[in-house]
């Protein structure tokens, strides 16, 4: 398989909705973009959520691999943007040296409240 054809591999376009007693989430694809939406997140499922060295790590592997299938992901809290990861992401200089590399913080107010899991502030 060539290289053009295993970026083309993930090409998808829907939206799935996914409900649950401590997560609803909207995941929408379309073309090259990929959004996840939290509307609601017990802050209870937060403690389940890896440390922050690995966080790190595994975000910026996940920034990388969206950047190599040529993929944005953004992440969002009852619509409002949070992150850009991946090809589409402007990391700022604080970014890239900093606790998020790869990744483009839209808001850092909502970012913080998606982190924190104090959604309902929102």
């Amino acid at each position: 398989m060539t290289s053009s054809a295993q970026k083309n591999i993930f090409y998808m376009n829907g939206q799935v909705k996914v409900k649950g007693p401590a997560l609803d989430l909207s995941l929408t694809f379309e073309g090259n973009n990929i959004t996840i939406d939290v509307t609601e997140l017990d802050p209870i499922a937060l403690k389940i959520v890896v440390q922050s060295a690995s966080k790190r790590i595994m975000l910026e592997k996940l920034a990388n691999l969206l950047k190599g299938f040529r993929k944005t992901l953004f992440v969002s809290l009852k619509g409002e943007i949070a992150f850009v990861i991946g090809h589409g992401a402007k990391p700022s200089l604080l970014s890239r040296v900093g606790l998020f590399p790869g990744i483009e913080v839209k808001s850092i107010k909502t970012s913080a409240k998606l982190i924190r899991g104090s959604y309902n502030e929102f």
